[in-house]
């Protein structure tokens, strides 16, 4: 805080932690019930299976315990109508039912930011929920697959109170992640769920098992207002507008979507003039921008039609690609990836989201298949553009960072290792915190790296007279 008394008051820091709760209802979701305890969403040895339905594991008697609660009325329905399996939305709204008829704990409510939020105060849309023909047509659906779980002597809510606890589920829901943000279960947090959104946050929320923890990731002085992500960011305005307008009911008006050069950047492609090595955005309206290198704005129909059939053909192989990776079938999958990056990469620059999104797919399949060599080569590639777009303590980028760094470790590219790793932990230090699992595996990794390093270093002779030398330092 600076000594001027017009400067604001700063309230919160990076890596600042400026909340924490536990659910006020949460599922984990089915296909990692085998994997993680179904209470505290935490990994275990040896997970204790139920033995009437077979379908909840759980790390302890305690655990198991506690979620009698809500799993009570979930076993017998699982029994009801196997071999089939319930969907996690359904299970959700029947745990919300139950959780809804607990004496008083409709009215339990629990503190954030100096004030008190409770169940009544989560926001439903019911007037835009009922205009909306996906969401009524979904609504119908859990219905009757609720209708169908639940026990004969289970007695369901009246139809518009279910629409209620239905709208409350679609608006308020927050996605639990594990260490690596990939999805594990979903859950209702009465304090969090006062957050607004921003598509340039200065907060993100990280989980540790089932509990959120909100921290700070850019400086917030007093009475700015403090804001995470609804949806992934990495997207095209028009892309990110949709996603909010359909499944929150408004739009955002914040910096990034008022960025027009930077949604252009992310349809943009390589400089007409073949030495230059520039980007030209595109706008909404199709046309395209000066080149942000070298200023060329001379445009012709011919560098227009190929980045058009460039654009259309990227889009149609990524849903092809969406559609493989979900059938697990890697090998095709990178084939066909890496067939249309040759054709469009001449094309498009590397800050075009399709070229991002092709690089992502050929990322990932690549660590599926072991072609590591390959894999860091295209997840360097994706260093600059996500550097580019999203924030400097974005969680995305230090995880991604921290695989680039493993995939190092693992080709025995130490001093790249080190490299990738360190810059990871200035990012995880932040969004994680010292003290979560995922940074405690991250400074492992560093400490492996910098071992490694010394006993390449002690092995060779001259590399080590050098370094004493220079005075080199490994860390």
């Amino acid at each position: 805080m600076g000594s001027n008394n017009d400067e604001p008051n700063l309230i919160a820091n990076c890596g600042d932690t400026l909340h924490s709760s536990l659910p006020y209802v949460y599922i984990l979701m089915h296909k990692e019930s085998e994997k993680l305890c179904g209470h505290c969403f935490q990994q275990s040895a040896k997970l204790l299976k139920c033995s009437a339905c077979q379908l909840s594991w759980y790390c302890s008697k305690a655990c198991q315990k506690k979620e009698w609660m809500f799993h009570r009325e979930e076993c017998k329905g699982h029994q009801k109508i196997a071999p089939f399996i319930a969907k996690d939305t359904t299970r959700l709204l029947l745990r919300l039912i139950i959780k809804s008829r607990i004496v008083n704990d409709h009215e339990r409510s629990v503190e954030i930011f100096g004030q008190r939020r409770c169940f009544d105060d989560l926001m439903t849309h019911i007037k835009e929920l009922k205009s909306d023909p996906v969401r009524i047509k979904e609504f119908l659906q859990i219905c009757e697959s609720l209708r169908a779980f639940v026990s004969e002597n289970f007695v369901l809510p009246h139809p518009n109170e279910l629409l209620e606890f239905y709208g409350k589920i679609c608006i308020n829901t927050i996605s639990i992640c594990d260490k690596e943000l990939r999805q594990i279960g979903a859950g209702l947090y009465l304090g969090p769920s006062l957050l607004d959104h921003s598509c340039r946050p200065n907060a993100v929320v990280i989980f540790d098992g089932k509990v959120l923890n909100l921290k700070c990731i850019e400086p917030i002085y007093d009475g700015q207002k403090i804001t995470i992500s609804y949806i992934e960011l990495l997207n095209t305005k028009a892309r990110r507008c949709e996603e909010l307008e359909n499944c929150y009911y408004f739009q955002c008006t914040c910096s990034l979507c008022v960025d027009n050069q930077k949604d252009a950047m992310m349809k943009s492609s390589l400089c007409s003039d073949k030495k230059c090595s520039g980007a030209r955005g595109q706008t909404d309206d199709g046309s395209f921008l000066s080149c942000n290198v070298c200023g060329q704005s001379d445009i012709g129909d011919i560098y227009v039609q190929r980045n058009s059939n460039a654009s259309t053909k990227s889009q149609e192989i990524l849903q092809k690609l969406v559609a493989l990776k979900s059938e697990n079938k890697f090998e095709e999958l990178l084939k066909l990836c890496e067939e249309c990056m040759d054709d469009v990469q001449d094309i498009l620059h590397h800050f075009n989201i399709h070229l991002i999104r092709l690089l992502e797919m050929a990322f990932d399949s690549c660590i599926e298949l072991g072609q590591f060599a390959k894999a860091v080569s295209y997840g360097t590639r994706l260093l600059e553009p996500y550097r580019f777009y999203l924030t400097k303590f974005h969680p995305d980028l230090g995880i991604h960072l921290m695989k680039i760094g493993k995939i190092h470790l693992y080709l025995e590219q130490t001093p790249d290792a080190l490299q990738s790793l360190q810059e990871a932990e200035s990012i995880i230090k932040v969004t994680h915190g010292p003290s979560h699992a995922l940074y405690s595996d991250l400074r492992e990794l560093i400490d492996q790296s910098i071992m490694e390093s010394s006993a390449v270093v002690a092995s060779n002779p001259r590399a080590n007279k050098l370094t004493e030398d220079n005075n080199l330092k490994l860390v």
